[in-house]
């Protein structure tokens, strides 16, 4: 699979998902999900949106952007406030009090600590400094003196080539020295052993199962240490000793804690080819931390959004009847939300299921009068009728699309639809108003004297106690008295 292996039904996103039998890719949107219980922790597993088996989750290096696309970020890295001000602190210690013992040993092993939890970070898909902390810098200081240690080790090895075989000898083996140095850092990191960074046989494979870019690695690490050497050369003479100093050491620790975050995103990257084990799973909620630099919302789509995408999917491939089966289920319970209503209406609707329309339209109009949605639940109520003239939803959403059809000048079915109301709910609560309001609508919409004056008189006889029956004898009085003249 290739590293930018892009998602089957989102071309521009990477996938991070392989099912095994239709052989498509998904990125987290298409895919399903499904929590369940193991062993009392939760877990969530996934399954292709078409096949529903379970769907292979790719290597990280899969999906994360090759490390020679983001070389900005990598010098940007130290920039950040908590490395930053280490750099700093490091670097003006190292001007004032390096005339103390063990000072620059202490600095050096300060660096190299910060450096290896840079890289830790980097390796589990954390692309943010760590923290300046004393279980950061104080720590298993051991895995600093160890990186020394190999240091010294090579130091001493080249000394001694060049003293007993030569400059000839002794220049070459100097440059694979340095070539392979990074490879023996990845192995120290990896196993932890200086006896096993020092093993030609596991730093050379190493090298080698990364490949050219490995190489390409190497490069850009060689102008990083060298850019310090040449900062100096070149504008030593224009700064005071104490101001080169400082710049030197600054910008020398700037570009460490660079390369120690490279080499972490090259073990990240090609964690397969050498390796190093790199959970997936823990990369699935890290998209934009891993392609960008801020995890924020379109790292792992809600609930919602899965359901619509995997309906989408299989719409696509002409799997109508799938997909109602996956919107059935998710309306199931009464839980679902008007976005997934909304869908599952609308793919009724293009499929011509009118039963399991009509079915479904009376939960649906019960979300939109939820949410006020005047000019919707309206035109799905009269979309219903259409379909069927004696569909009724349920009462209380009934009632409020009567009113809001009279205030939208549809007195038919404004009318209509109160006459349904108490027809249906003669107990209702309700009822009283609804005859008070087809009265007045009758009498002031429609001009109707007729209607108005039975719907004021059965309210009178079936609730004469009601507040409402006051106001509908004085709507009879008037309607009398302009009778009588």
């Amino acid at each position: 699979m290739s590293v930018t292996e892009p998602c089957s039904y989102h071309p521009t996103k990477a996938a991070r998902f392989h099912c095994p039998k239709c052989e498509a890719n998904f990125c987290p949107e298409c895919i399903s999900r499904r929590q369940t219980e193991v062993y009392g922790s939760p877990r969530e597993f996934f399954f292709c949106p078409k096949c529903n088996v379970h769907a292979e989750v790719l290597s990280v290096g899969s999906f994360i952007a090759p490390f020679w696309n983001r070389l900005p970020k990598f010098f940007a890295y130290p920039l950040h406030l908590r490395p930053l001000l280490l750099i700093l602190l490091l670097s003006s210690v190292g001007v004032f009090l390096s005339w103390l013992p063990f000072v620059n040993l202490l600095l050096w092993v300060v660096l190299i600590k910060y450096c290896y939890a840079v890289l830790r970070n980097t390796v589990s898909g954390n692309l943010r400094p760590p923290e300046l902390s004393y279980q950061v810098l104080g720590q298993d200081v051991g895995q600093a003196f160890k990186q020394i240690a190999l240091f010294i080790i090579i130091g001493g090895a080249q000394a001694l080539i060049f003293f007993y075989m030569g400059a000839g000898v002794g220049l070459l083996s100097l440059f694979f020295g340095i070539l392979l140095i990074p490879a023996m850092i990845i192995v120290l990191v990896i196993s932890d052993s200086l006896i096993d960074a020092l093993n030609p046989v596991a730093f050379v494979t190493i090298a080698y199962r990364i490949g050219w870019g490995y190489l390409l690695m190497y490069l850009f690490l060689a102008l990083l240490y060298g850019a310090p050497v040449f900062l100096a050369e070149n504008f030593s003479s224009f700064m005071s000793p104490v101001l080169r100093r400082f710049l030197f050491l600054a910008a020398s620790q700037y570009y460490t804690v660079i390369s120690y975050s490279l080499m972490g995103y090259v073990i990240l990257q090609y964690h397969e080819q050498i390796g190093y084990e790199v959970s997936a799973e823990d990369f699935l909620d890290q998209a934009l931390v891993l392609q960008g630099e801020s995890a924020s919302s379109d790292t792992k789509p809600d609930a919602t959004a899965a359901i619509l995408n995997q309906v989408s999917i299989l719409m696509k491939e002409g799997r109508a009847e799938d997909a109602i089966l996956v919107m059935r289920e998710s309306m199931r319970g009464g839980t679902a939300g008007r976005v997934l209503a909304e869908r599952y209406y609308n793919l009724l609707k293009i499929t011509q299921r009118e039963s399991e329309l009509l079915n479904h339209g009376r939960s649906y109009l019960d979300l939109l009068v939820a949410e006020n949605d005047k000019a919707v639940a309206c035109q799905i109520y009269r979309e219903c009728l259409s379909l069927n003239p004696q569909f009724i939803p349920n009462p209380d959403a009934l009632f409020k699309i009567a009113g809001w059809c009279l205030e939208d000048g549809d007195a038919k079915n404004g009318w209509n639809a109160f006459v349904r109301f108490i027809k249906a709910n003669p107990q209702h609560g309700l009822v009283p108003k609804a005859y008070f309001l087809l009265g007045k609508n009758a009498k002031e919409k429609l001009h109707d004297e007729a209607r108005a004056e039975k719907a004021f008189k059965s309210l009178i006889k079936l609730f004469p106690e009601h507040d409402l029956a006051v106001h509908a004898r004085s709507y009879l009085q008037k309607m009398n008295r302009i009778g009588s003249t």
